[in-house]
């Protein structure tokens, strides 16, 4: 039995046509394949439909027509390059409409030739075609007073100084290294990584209308045309997930190796400041060093404990959610409009605001969500009503966000990026340009690249020799007395990791492991080696839905009754991170199980987890390196330290040849479900 047969999101989704986001009332079902047109408006943005596995460009405005359009330049004298960006741009712009379905590939630009002000006049023509995206959204009206000149975008993201100087910085490296000879990559990549909950991760909505698609539509063609392929991929998970610590220690295996801004976006609950803490250090030691990026209410007392403080480096961007809704108000209040009225208003805009709350909602302190209703009919208009999918009105609650409050938040993001692309352009053609003003070349892109990468470099040297950024919530003397904060908060880990999705998933050596294509008895996935950790899914969480919905899935790893030992192998020479710290220490030692977060029914009746002594009673037997584990010492949530003896280090893993052979067997009837294993 083939995987497609029975997990259709592994299934290539070519049948399907993706439908506009806009075109139908909020209440009635729509199909997988396009209906007729419910509201007849001028011009509406289409998502690119995929026929044949082939991306077709669906958009009001065809790049014919707006090739046609060149400007016409009166007055004065322009400086050369500038004018030589604007005329050579339209030979370069192939699709008007950007999309998370579209093949980025195809609309990348080179050009080594070309200066920081000609790719200026490349970035002005795009970004007058996001504002006619905008305006197209929301009116030319609304479009002005929200979008307009008066937008200040520190009233609702804000940053210090060192941060700007970095992601200026990592922006102006990345241009560089498009226009230099000496970047070997064909391309290089802008990666934008969504981490959170189930907001975050669009619970009630379909996935091209998640605020991570939004923003690649906003601004992928914009990076585009400076050379630059710009990736949003969504990893945010439900709250049925564990965030801390298995998200932060495993965040290279689960967003990959290469990142630039990672967000957090887990407003519905994790209060927990330890966790915060830990999360700021690893997005932050992470071998690129990316910037996080927080999205949260300026008046929870959590954001001060994210802030980190300056003498540390930690790069930090902060999107107060209270700053957003506050500019959100701007918007016609649907609510003090006679209800004619307020069905004339542009989709984006009907029922988005009401009593002053987008979505007729606002942060309160009633537990678990905190989330109360202010307004009942926004409440009931900010999803879509989809009765052939029913995982999608399974997850509107009011606690989730609508359609209407990702799309507004994707395009503020999309702005945001736009501008600081403008102002790295800015500081290029400054260091690149002699002052006198005469445009000669004073350094060229490959030496320029040399100089932003030395000084990206320089940015996680300081950050690394500063002491961990931690807060004084204690966690169990168990485990403090033993390991150090720098290594839980800095130092590489290596994470097998069950958890979806996740680019671990996509590693040779992970498949190598097992057969992503076939799965045999209870929805194992095909283990390719005897005895080898099986992997399991729960077909209950696929989607049934043709158009992508939910992107999260709880698969595990299972431990039953065997004869013998299952194993895990790990090789911390495949991470190049912990293979490059290896040859100065070796790896510390320390081992943590993450078990598969369940809740009440849903939990299987025999389900084993670590609350007993099931290792001292002999329930469930584990072997590190051929040491028997004791004992175990929790966190939180889920996940345990494993003990040798009266110690949590494992001396055996700290030489060798750097490969940690985990052994289990489970000697009852009971199931454990492990999510993650993690080494340090």
């Amino acid at each position: 039995m083939t995987t497609s047969e029975v997990d259709p999101w592994h299934r290539q989704r070519s049948s399907g046509d993706y439908e506009d986001r806009y075109d139908f009332e909020p209440v009635t079902p729509i199909s997988t394949t396009l209906p007729p047109r419910v509201y007849n408006r001028p011009t509406v943005y289409k998502l690119p439909i995929k026929k044949n596995n082939k991306p077709q460009n669906i958009s009001p405005n065809s790049p014919k027509s707006i090739l046609q359009e060149r400007p016409t330049l009166f007055g004065g004298l322009l400086i050369l390059s500038l004018v030589c960006g604007f005329l050579s741009g339209y030979d370069y712009r192939l699709f008007s409409s950007p999309s998370v379905h579209q093949n980025l590939s195809a609309i990348s630009v080179s050009s080594n030739k070309m200066s920081p002000l000609g790719l200026l006049g490349e970035l002005s023509k795009e970004r007058r075609r996001v504002m006619e995206l905008i305006k197209n959204d929301y009116g030319e009206e609304h479009y002005s007073s929200v979008f307009g000149p008066s937008l200040r975008f520190n009233d609702v993201i804000s940053m210090d100084d060192i941060t700007r100087e970095r992601i200026i910085n990592r922006l102006m490296l990345k241009i560089a290294a498009a226009h230099s000879s000496h970047h070997t990559d064909s391309e290089p990549f802008f990666t934008w990584i969504t981490s959170g909950d189930e907001t975050a991760a669009a619970y009630g909505n379909f996935q091209h209308q998640s605020y991570t698609s939004i923003l690649l539509e906003t601004v992928s063609t914009s990076f585009a045309a400076l050379g630059i392929r710009f990736e949003a991929r969504n990893h945010a998970m439900g709250r049925h997930i564990s965030r801390s610590p298995e998200l932060a220690f495993c965040m290279e295996s689960i967003f990959g190796e290469e990142l630039d801004i990672v967000s957090w976006d887990f407003g519905l609950g994790d209060a927990s400041r330890v966790g915060n803490s830990l999360w700021g250090n690893r997005v932050a030691s992470h071998r690129s060093h990316p910037i996080l990026f927080v999205m949260d209410s300026r008046e929870r007392d959590r954001w001060r404990a994210k802030i980190p403080r300056e003498t540390h480096r930690e790069p930090a961007i902060y999107m107060d959610t209270n700053g957003v809704n506050k500019l959100a108000r701007q918007f016609p209040d649907s609510s003090r409009l006679p209800p004619a009225q307020a069905t004339y208003l542009p989709p984006a805009l009907r029922y988005y605001t009401c009593e002053g709350h987008s979505e007729g909602t606002e942060g309160c302190d009633d537990p678990p969500h905190y989330v109360c209703q202010t307004d009942p009919t926004c409440v009931q208009q900010k999803f879509i009503a989809q009765a052939e999918c029913p995982e999608i009105t399974e997850y509107q609650h009011l606690w989730n966000d609508g359609w209407k409050e990702h799309l507004f938040r994707g395009r503020l993001m999309g702005m945001w990026l736009l501008d600081l692309l403008k102002e790295a352009l800015l500081e290029l053609d400054a260091a690149m340009t002699n002052p006198k003003g005469t445009n000669t070349i004073k350094s060229n892109w490959a030496s320029i690249l040399h100089q932003l990468t030395s000084k990206d470099e320089s940015y996680r040297t300081t950050f690394m020799k500063s002491p961990p950024f931690k807060v004084d919530d204690a966690l169990s003397e168990e485990i403090t007395k033993e390991i150090s904060w720098n290594i839980l908060y800095r130092q590489p880990t290596i994470c097998h990791t069950a958890l979806f999705p996740s680019q671990l998933r996509n590693k040779p050596h992970f498949q190598d492991l097992y057969d992503h294509y076939t799965l045999g008895e209870k929805n194992h996935y095909a283990s390719k080696k005897i005895g080898q950790l099986p992997l399991v899914l729960d077909p209950s969480e696929r989607p049934q839905c043709s158009i992508p919905t939910k992107v999260d899935f709880r698969d595990y790893f299972s431990l039953e009754r065997t004869s013998g030992f299952m194993t895990c192998t790990m090789d911390a020479n495949r991470n190049a991170q912990l293979k490059q710290f290896r040859l100065q220490k070796g790896v510390e030692g320390f081992v943590m199980i993450c078990l598969r977060k369940c809740f009440g029914i849903e939990c299987p009746p025999n389900r084993m987890t670590f609350t007993e002594n099931i290792l001292e009673q002999g329930k469930l037997v584990i072997e590190i390196n051929g040491d028997a584990a004791t004992g175990v010492v929790q966190w939180d949530d889920d996940c345990y330290f494993v003990k040798h003896l009266d110690s949590l280090k494992w001396d055996t893993l700290g030489g060798g040849n750097g490969r940690i052979n985990i052994k289990f067997r489970v000697n009852t009837n009971d199931e454990m479900q492990i999510s993650s294993i993690i080494v340090f």
